[in-house]
């Protein structure tokens, strides 16, 4: 009797082991069953994210300061018209014009309390949270998005910048978002998540112009992915294609406002703000910007500290040699780091480009790689967490954090002191924004220029802020001594950012 044949059971596509050199999508993960040893089922995993997501939000709502100068100025701005604000954006400017836009619909539907300017940021930095959460359990399981959704709610430098009036919170949204996107169209391709990625993309660009450096990694992903893979290269491509063309269909209104700002304002100069005004990169900025990264704003001495301790951080990078990284790793260490060399590269000619704040994109996606190693390592996640919450809570309280001025509290405090016929200088100009909110009636005007004698004032108070900036701590010093030698001595008195001169 013949013995019956065989037939080979032909395995799935998607379960072959790639051939060497196989530019394939992003390998499909396993899918634990519900209720799977570690891996939460979805109706858990949501309802643990909606409570992340509210914690969030009660942290972020709760802001120890009042608005700073480029908060003020951002203010100032969404009080005019939609067409006088988009004119000013093109003509003293050097931002996009979506947070923009939000604050002006905000301020005219909310008016313009402190609370309220900042609502769209505290909007788009809550909201990061669940995004966080989408993103690790779509590269890893659902255990490494819950990790990093969790770190996400105390993470120092994202509760800053979600409680802060500028389109920071908007690039750490749209951020994620891209990259959820970018991953999506790897491993899938759906029409939805094209429209996901090509969306997010374009208002990613619309948020802040160094954040397209985002999109240009992911670009690269998709188009390296499109040529390399085999069997589906096709369909990849075209995909590619399309979404290009439409994404430079979104883009090209903000090709004219760029056009309009790079004329007006150039590529240097102006006021920026802190980190600005600088010689160059050096070694102490790099590593105070990538420790503000990881931990948030703190004072100097924590930089330094930092700074001293960097042979660590050259050693631990030792562990991870000869490792090999999965391809959704590799995407987000690409994602992270990529905008981070190139600002450095820039920053070498242009200083003040190398600055946090301008690839805040990395932010949340180092976090989900934190959120990974937590996932793999409770005892790490709990670790991780309580240093974030301790750090959060520094940066939050300590007066020495370098980022924060109290403007409010020092000019409450003048006001009360001046009188109708006092006069109050201040210096840098640009402090007229901040007077116009918090001081509107009074009596003031720029300390460089003419000096009041005692008929017209018989009370000075010189009020000064970025003195950590030569050219303005040269304008101050040089009218400080003038002013005290036909004065008696003045008051000092100081808050966070903010110094202030009372003379008689």
């Amino acid at each position: 009797m013949a013995s019956p044949v065989r037939t080979r059971r032909r395995l799935p596509l998607t379960s072959r082991r790639p051939r060497r050199g196989d530019g394939g999508p992003l390998p499909v993960k396993p899918r634990a069953l519900p209720g799977g040893r570690g891996e939460p089922n979805p109706r858990t995993a949501g309802l643990i994210v909606a409570a992340l997501t509210a914690f969030g939000l009660a942290v972020r709502v709760a802001i120890p300061r009042g608005l700073w100068l480029d908060e003020a100025i951002s203010v100032h701005q969404a009080h005019l018209g939609l067409p006088e604000l988009i004119q000013n954006l093109a003509q003293t400017d050097r931002h996009p014009p979506l947070h923009a836009v939000a604050l002006w619909a905000t301020i005219h539907v909310f008016e313009d309390s402190d609370f309220a300017v900042r609502l769209p940021s505290i909007v788009a930095g809550t909201l990061v949270i669940p995004a966080l959460y989408a993103l690790g359990h779509e590269l890893y399981d659902r255990r490494t998005g819950l990790a990093a959704a969790l770190l996400g709610t105390v993470a120092p430098l994202l509760v800053w910048y979600s409680q802060e009036a500028r389109d920071y919170a908007f690039v750490t949204l749209f951020a994620v978002l891209t990259v959820l996107g970018c991953a999506r169209v790897l491993r899938r391709g759906d029409v939805t998540d094209w429209l996901l990625y090509t969306i997010s993309a374009a208002l990613l660009v619309w948020s802040h112009w160094f954040a397209g450096l985002v999109v240009v990694v992911t670009e690269v992903a998709l188009l390296g992915a499109a040529v390399g893979r085999r069997g589906a290269r096709r369909p990849l491509l075209l995909g590619w294609i399309a979404s290009a063309v439409a994404l430079a269909v979104l883009l090209a209104p903000l090709a004219v406002l760029a056009a309009d700002q790079l004329h007006a304002t150039g590529t240097g100069g102006g006021f920026s703000g802190p980190g600005a005004g600088g010689s160059g990169v050096s070694f102490y900025t790099i590593t105070s910007n990538l420790s503000w990264l990881f931990g948030g704003f703190h004072p100097d001495w924590v930089s330094v500290a930092i700074s001293a301790i960097w042979p660590l951080g050259m050693l631990a990078s030792l562990l991870v040699v000869g490792v090999r990284m999965r391809r959704p790793t590799v995407l987000l260490i690409a994602c992270a780091v990529g905008p981070i060399v190139a600002l450095l590269a820039i920053g070498i000619v242009n200083p003040g480009v190398f600055d946090v704040r301008y690839f805040i994109a990395a932010a949340p996606l180092l976090i989900v790689l934190l959120g990974r190693i937590g996932a793999l390592k409770p005892v790490a996640l709990v670790a991780i967490f309580v240093v974030l919450a301790v750090a959060l809570s520094n940066q939050q309280l300590d007066p020495g954090n370098p980022r924060r001025y109290d403007y409010r509290e020092a000019l409450a405090a003048v006001g009360q002191r001046l009188g109708p016929h006092d006069v109050l200088l201040y210096e840098p100009p640009e402090l007229r924004y901040v007077l116009e909110r918090y001081a509107p009636n009074v009596v003031a005007r720029p300390l460089d220029g003419t000096l009041p004698n005692r008929r017209e004032a018989s009370h000075v108070v010189v009020l000064a802020s970025f003195l950590d900036q030569k050219r303005y701590r040269t304008v101050v010093n040089r009218r400080i001594g003038t002013l005290g030698y036909f004065r008696h001595k003045p008051v000092r008195r100081a808050w966070p950012g903010v110094v202030t001169w009372s003379f008689r």
